[in-house]
């Protein structure tokens, strides 16, 4: 038998007679250390809610096909929340940025329409409050952002030029024998055209200014907006009357922000694809920061312990653990839950109504868009067909691509009917010259991302000389590849995937 000896041998200098130097570390914080630095406040009797936390919707109606993830859609929202808001007492909240499909207005032929079926939807949902951002205001305007059939608007920083609140600065809600108070918090408007109907109050001079609105015993004060981080940042040591800030994601989004002794940060998913659901458990008063000392594991045993007890009919029985840990504080868990397939198996309801109404007023509107007379000097869609004669290469090479095949993943996922989808699997789709009814004939002509939806509309050409390509620019395919449809999305990269040349 053969032995095999190793000899590690450590690489240093032949020169180096001293000793290692071992600094001092301190010794690392264990989970009782954490508690102690949160502020133990005085001790209340104990409460439970559940929040569920919306932001930044930005005008999506139902889960896109695109993404790599799928989610989202008022429909899931729905069936979701008829499992989760019977857990314990519970609100929804909106934090803004809902109205507006997008970041930009361009094409947005029916957004005032789109923006109705929204408020009506949230309002359906029981959004208990919604703070409006300013791309709600840039959707639909101040008069109609007003006059909306949806829920609760509040906002504490937007006021008129006399100084006068446009919406109510606060919001009292109840549930369950449980107070909230919410204090609207909108972001800026920067849009110079939308600054005539009203200006900003810093959030600074706007907080004090509405707490004296809010009534005494209440049990939770929250912030509620669209807010940036930095600025809520150093509101936290200025207000400590609030216990915690739900906000939409800004840039990206961050996992809450708590350490026990200001005000939590909790920010909502974009595109509504995951709704921010928190729990909470109240010991202590309205305005002590939410913190949370307790393990995932064990908030997630309680969670399912307290889903087969309502299922059931059981009635809640607090753990020792909790009522432990949770004296004198305010102590929060929160959790990411997929609006996905698995949330697909609701009844039909209302909301099926008002989505199934807004479709056939789409295709309708398409229609008469694609019927309007050309403006002069403009031309309508030729189609592919009309390219093919002449452009014989570059058509061979489209036919590669993935733009090609645009119009096959609405066949396979039986979405050649919806126009939320049609625009961007189609050329020409509601545009003047192009087509709005889904006949065969006009699939047949129109299906797929054609020459026309880089190049422009090329009727007439080549005969007429005035008609000429349209230059192509990023702006050309951003209006569906998007941040929301398309993450990855790289200009340069994406167009020498596409290019017919």
């Amino acid at each position: 038998m053969q032995t095999l000896f190793l000899i590690l041998l450590a690489c240093t200098s032949s020169k180096s007679t001293e000793d290692p130097i071992f600094l001092d570390l301190p010794p690392l914080p264990t989970a009782s250390e954490e508690l102690e630095a949160a502020v133990r406040s005085e001790v209340h009797k104990p409460r439970w809610l559940s929040i569920s936390l919306m932001g930044e919707v930005r005008g999506e109606l139902e889960p896109c096909g695109c993404p790599t993830l799928p989610y989202g859609g008022f429909k899931r929202r729905e069936t979701m929340l008829n499992e989760y808001s019977e857990l314990f007492s519970h609100f929804h909240f909106d934090a803004g940025e809902l109205l507006l499909k997008g970041f930009s207005t361009e094409s947005q032929l029916n957004a005032s329409d789109r923006a109705l079926t929204l408020a009506k939807l949230s309002k359906k949902m029981n959004v208990t409050v919604w703070t409006p951002g300013p791309s709600d205001l840039q959707a639909v305007g101040l008069d109609l952002l007003q006059e909306l059939d949806g829920p609760q608007r509040i906002s504490a920083t937007w006021i008129d030029h006399s100084g006068n609140w446009i919406f109510n600065p606060t919001a009292v809600v109840e549930s369950g024998g449980i107070k909230v108070g919410v204090i609207g918090l909108s972001a800026p408007i920067l849009d110079p055209l939308q600054n005539k109907d009203l200006s900003f109050l810093d959030p600074k001079e706007a907080i004090p200014k509405a707490l004296k609105t809010l009534p005494e015993h209440l049990d939770l004060i929250i912030g509620l907006g669209s807010i940036n981080d930095d600025k809520i940042t150093s509101l936290r040591a200025q207000h400590p009357e609030i216990s915690a800030y739900l906000t939409t994601r800004g840039g990206s989004y961050d996992e809450p922000r708590s350490n026990g002794k200001v005000a939590t940060i909790i920010e909502a998913p974009e595109r509504g694809r995951y709704v921010q659901q928190i729990y909470i458990r109240l010991g202590s008063t309205p305005s002590t920061p939410l913190f949370n000392p307790i393990e995932t594991q064990d908030w997630r045993e309680l969670i399912v312990k307290r889903q087969k007890d309502a299922a059931s009919g059981h009635s809640f029985k607090e753990p020792d653990l909790f009522k432990q840990e949770g004296s004198g504080l305010n102590i929060f868990y929160n959790e990411l839950i997929a609006l996905n397939k698995s949330f697909d198996y609701g009844a039909h309801t209302e909301t099926d109504d008002l989505l199934s109404d807004f479709r056939t007023f789409q295709l309708e509107q398409a229609q008469v868009q694609a019927k309007k007379p050309l403006e002069p000097l403009k031309k309508g869609y030729a189609s592919v067909g009309a390219c093919v004669r002449c452009h014989t290469k570059e058509m061979a090479k489209w036919s590669l691509t993935k733009h090609a095949r645009a119009w096959e993943a609405l066949v396979q996922k039986k979405e050649t009917d919806n126009p939320e989808c049609i625009g961007c699997h189609s050329t020409g789709f509601s545009q003047p010259g192009g087509f709005g009814e889904l006949s065969q004939l006009n699939i047949r002509r129109f299906q797929a991302v054609q020459c026309e939806s880089c190049h422009g509309p090329m009727q007439g050409h080549p005969d007429e000389e005035s008609v000429q390509s349209t230059p192509i620019s990023k702006d050309t395919c951003t209006g569906c590849h998007d941040e929301a449809n398309s993450p990855s999305f790289d200009w340069s990269t994406y167009l020498h995937k596409s290019t017919c040349q």
